[in-house]
């Protein structure tokens, strides 16, 4: 059986800490990432209501 002492105090509000960076896999995901890039299809950026001619909420 293992035990665990666990001690709490108020503080000030503090910015995060990293105590330790220092694996490969870490970094990696820590690198920033150019932005993808590739064709966007057109529904994607088109307005639309939503509700489709058929649907029972139409033009409401």
């Amino acid at each position: 059986m293992e035990t665990y002492l666990l001690q709490l105090w108020p503080a000030p509000l503090a910015g995060p800490v990293t105590h330790k960076a220092a694996s490969r896999f870490g970094a990696s995901l820590r690198i920033e990432r150019a932005e993808p890039k590739g064709q966007v299809p057109s529904w994607f950026t088109e307005k639309t209501s939503g509700y489709g001619p058929d649907h029972p909420a139409y033009g409401s």
